[in-house]
């Protein structure tokens, strides 16, 4: 399989208004000539108990041993298609994933195949579970839990994986990552992550990105976009049973809706709200009846247009009173706002001025969050990754944006993706993915205190965990619930 050429949207405007100019905007294809697939490191957070050079002094061909526990969800490193060798000798359960112009990739000694032979894959989409508990099936000689990885070239040479990127930068970060759910209850203490199955399948699933709403029943609604850019949605019933994934059908199509980044708002009557940037990369917003059936998808007018708003990412919270309100980085990076009214009436997009300046606020992720007292509070991703916060007050006024400063610093913390979840007590709590992918967690109190940012432990170790989006629900009794998108 040849490398994958990835659709650019450009569109030069502040919405998707100038992809409909003669001038401005529309679809470019970019073709980059890559004369060597592109790979990434999908283990860099788990340790390496023995070296491409360990492997070669010992008389082995070659690999890179991670530490890891057995069951552990193993990203594909590139693009390519899979082929399973089932207790391939010392080896054990092999899978090989073909990366086109001769090059394969291998993962050794794995607890369970995952995907059926021929099945095309992209970066970062789970190809099996790690295994190697000696004498285990599947194991081969491995003496412990580890994930064994090389990569052949074409004239059937193992290389070292990491030397090749090493020679070859730029290769993409995954595009998808396994899904993860864990609660923090109102004592403060976290359940752990745990992984959550894929749409038809018991098995650990992988998505491009995760929203959670909370409702005052006490269940939670999850809305992904799947690794195969279609979106889903399940139900955490408050007995904490799931719901399967089901499809949410796109526009005009029995097929499921294609998106970029996606949002979930949790409404007092019961209803929900999914708001998504979709793959044209404009604005849509769609709601679900509390009787679990959906109205039509509509699409969202851009700031001082009546044409779609073009997005780079979303965010959209309910209120008290019915309402909603929602926020979007737009194509010019600039953050901005509306409401939707309980009645189903939009206000105008309204630009959020930055930091000390009447100029809009810039910035690459948004999140905003409602209270009890009917004000909400919103955080972003500003110039590069710093972490601001602002209030929007009951009557329509704003605070101005202040930085929320990262560990150990005043200086504001850096993050690539923000949550934020207003809890019953006036509380909201924040939930980053850091500079380094960590997950980080911090409260701001009723009063507007704050607590210090503290690391998760990732799923089954006590290293922090790491990921590339995340979202945060408030539920009923100052509980939360947690989603990510795992790395």
């Amino acid at each position: 399989m040849g490398l994958a050429r990835r659709d650019v949207l450009r569109l030069a405007a502040t919405t998707g208004a100038a992809a409909l100019g003669a001038t401005a905007g529309g679809i470019l294809l970019a073709t980059p000539a890559f004369a060597f697939p592109a790979v990434y490191n999908p283990f860099a957070g788990y340790p390496i108990s023995d070296g491409w050079q360990d492997h070669i002094n010992r008389g082995s061909l070659g690999g890179i041993d991670f530490v890891m526990p057995v069951g552990t969800p193993l990203p594909a490193c590139g693009a390519g298609v899979v082929t399973n060798i089932p207790e391939n000798g010392t080896g054990g359960n092999t899978v090989t994933i073909d990366l086109g112009e001769g090059y394969r990739s291998q993962y050794m000694h794995l607890s369970q195949f995952l995907l059926a032979n021929g099945t095309a894959v992209g970066p970062g989409a789970i190809v099996g579970l790690s295994g190697g508990a000696a004498g285990a099936p599947g194991s081969g000689s491995s003496t412990g839990p580890h994930c064994h990885w090389h990569m052949i070239d074409p004239s059937g040479t193992r290389i070292d994986p990491l030397a090749y990127i090493a020679a070859h930068p730029g290769s993409p970060a995954p595009t998808s990552g396994p899904m993860y759910h864990e609660i923090r209850a109102a004592s403060g203490a976290w359940s752990g992550f745990q992984p959550l199955n894929g749409y038809l399948t018991t098995l650990p699933g992988n998505a491009k990105d995760m929203a959670i709403a909370g409702f005052a029943d006490g269940s939670a609604q999850v809305a992904i976009i799947g690794a195969d850019d279609c979106v889903y949605h399940r139900v955490r019933n408050a007995n904490a049973t799931w719901s399967s994934f089901q499809p949410v059908v796109g526009v005009g199509t029995t097929s499921a809706a294609k998106a970029k980044r996606i949002s979930l708002a949790a409404l007092p009557d019961g209803s929900a709200q999914l708001l998504m940037i979709g793959a044209d990369g404009t604005v849509y917003h769609r709601v679900r009846n509390a009787n679990g059936t959906w109205q039509d998808f509509t699409r969202v007018s851009g700031y001082q247009t009546t044409a779609p708003a073009g997005a780079k990412d979303v965010a959209i919270c309910g209120m008290p009173d019915g309402s909603a309100q929602v926020l979007i980085v737009g194509m010019d990076d600039g953050i901005y706002h509306r409401v939707r009214g309980a009645g189903g009436s939009w206000s105008a997009f309204g630009p959020l001025n930055g930091n000390g300046t009447t100029a809009t606020a810039l910035g690459s992720a948004v999140a905003i969050t409602g209270l009890p007292d009917g004000s909400s509070q919103t955080v972003i991703a500003g110039g590069g990754g710093a972490l601001h916060h602002r209030i929007r007050y009951a009557n329509g006024t704003w605070s101005a944006f202040q930085p929320v400063p990262g560990v150990g610093t005043t200086a504001p913390a850096v993050a690539q993706d923000v949550s934020i979840a207003g809890t019953a007590d006036g509380a909201a709590q924040v939930v980053i993915i850091g500079a380094d992918d960590a997950v980080y967690h911090r409260i701001r109190a009723a009063n507007g205190t704050w607590s210090a940012f503290g690391t998760l432990p990732g799923n089954g170790t006590p290293t922090p965990a790491k990921g590339s989006r995340v979202s945060i629900a408030g539920m009923p009794g100052n509980v939360a619930q947690l989603v990510i998108v795992g790395r």
